[in-house]
């Protein structure tokens, strides 16, 4: 599953995943590695004169950054 309104989404199987600890000792976080098995694009970000290649100024861009924080690239 991926987000319906995303221009460009990946859909990927576990690879791998690491948990991740502090100088405590304590779980804190989980690296996860995927495979990608297939790109989801919408035609309407694809470069009209080269279909294998992304307009990056027709998509936004969101970055997830853990938990609940996002970003946004603007340049």
């Amino acid at each position: 599953p991926h987000v319906a309104e995303s221009a460009f989404s990946m859909e990927c199987i576990l690879a791998h995943s690491y948990p991740m600890y502090n100088d405590a000792g304590k779980h804190t976080a989980t690296a996860i590695f995927g495979r990608i098995k297939k790109f989801h694009i919408k035609e309407s970000v694809l470069d009209p004169n080269d279909p294998g290649k992304l307009v990056p100024e027709k998509y936004r861009v969101i970055s997830r950054l853990g938990g609940l924080t996002y970003a946004r690239s603007v340049s």
